[in-house]
């Protein structure tokens, strides 16, 4: 009789917030990208660059619902997962202009390098291979290795234009301002890029947001969405839809490293909450005085690196809860009680501020108590 009485227990999630429902992370690739130029890799042996490869340059490549990928059919059940191994040489100096450093005057904006290594899958086959720089820039390697592909995500007409008055005023470019790029004005922008660190002044130099940190190039006409520009706008605008990775991309290979949420792992996935909430508890976070000036509110709530594992290994747990039948639940439950207990964890939200001239600020919530609870609905 017992064993019949559980089938009327339902898994319930109650947020105790005024934020709304529990979203999912943005996928780490998004939008369009266009192939802007090719490079010789200094350290690995063989002959110069294809023309096969060469007329790929001005191909674009998209990560939507679904994957479009050079020479490839469209995938509907593309993703990507951190790649163990450096998928290129950072230090090889023919990237040298996609690691520049933060500009002075951008420095209280931080380092906008991600450099995160990634494996690009069309279900479980490897499509390919790339670095992701930061929100602009991608660089991919040819099958031999032999070669860089430099993608980059395109600026409207506007901020082309916005971009070159910019080199003239620093008399990297003495043209006139244009919506699209000539052989005058890629020059200056390469000249500039040397002069900010960049190794060659390469034909054609990539426009890092930390090469772009401090300029006024982006404008509210300019910048539709956040997925258009990336970083770096430079207009003030609050957003709510942010995520973990955008406030803190260090966390990456921490979170990779959570198992699974599923049927198969739900009772092992409690425990892993549980511990995770301990940590948390044990690492609290702090309130600081905020940058308001930089978008932030007079007092900003720094949590921690545990708090923030905790945070959205809950969301992970009670979307998964909430998608799935109690039926289903319950035979999926193998731990010591007929269910676990409610389970209470602290959830954040975040948030972006695009100030000008200076880049884009991310900021987390206050602490906002949830609770994965098991509710009973019948006898």
């Amino acid at each position: 009789m017992q064993q019949i009485s559980i089938l009327w227990f339902v898994f319930a999630i109650s947020v105790i917030s005024s934020g709304g429902s529990i979203q999912a992370d943005d996928p780490m690739l998004q939008g369009e990208y266009g192939l802007v130029t090719l490079r010789r890799a200094s350290d690995v042996a063989g002959g110069g660059i294809g023309e096969d490869i060469a007329g790929l340059i001005g191909s674009t490549v998209k990560f939507g619902k679904k994957l479009e990928w050079l020479g490839q059919p469209d995938c509907d059940t593309w993703s990507v997962e951190n790649s163990r191994d450096n998928v290129v040489n950072i230090s090889d100096p023919m990237l040298s202009d996609t690691q520049i450093s933060p500009a002075e005057t951008a420095a209280l904006g931080g380092d906008k390098r991600l450099n995160i290594n990634l494996n690009l899958l069309c279900g479980n086959r490897r499509v390919s291979t790339l670095l992701k720089v930061d929100q602009r820039i991608l660089v991919v390697p040819t099958a031999s290795g032999t070669e860089y592909m430099i993608f980059e995500r395109p600026m409207s007409g506007g901020e082309t234009s916005k971009f070159q008055q910019q080199l003239r005023s620093m008399k990297f470019y003495s043209g006139p301002a244009a919506e699209i790029w000539n052989d005058a004005s890629l020059s200056g922008l390469s000249s500039f890029a040397e002069s900010r660190g960049a190794q060659y002044r390469f034909l054609r130099a990539a426009i890092t947001e930390n090469l772009l940190g401090g300029l006024a190039v982006f404008g509210e006409d300019d910048c539709p969405d956040v997925q258009s520009c990336g970083r770096g706008q430079g207009y003030q605008q609050q957003l709510s839809a942010g995520s973990v990775l955008e406030y803190r991309p260090g966390l990456n290979n921490r979170l990779r490293e959570l198992q699974p949420v599923s049927e198969e792992t739900l009772t092992q996935s409690v425990t892993t909450l549980s511990l995770l909430v301990i940590d948390a508890s044990a690492n609290p976070g702090r309130w600081v005085q905020g940058n308001v000036a930089l978008g932030a509110e007079l007092q900003e709530y720094e949590p921690t690196d545990e708090e923030l594992l905790a945070a959205e290994y809950g969301d992970r747990l009670a979307d998964f809860v909430s998608s799935k039948d109690a039926v289903d639940l319950v035979e999926a439950w193998d731990g010591e009680a007929l269910l676990p207990f409610p389970m209470e964890y602290f959830r954040f939200d975040y948030r972006h501020a695009d100030v000008m001239g200076s880049g884009r600020y991310f900021y987390a919530s206050k602490p906002v108590k949830a609770v994965i609870n098991v509710v009973a609905t019948g006898h």
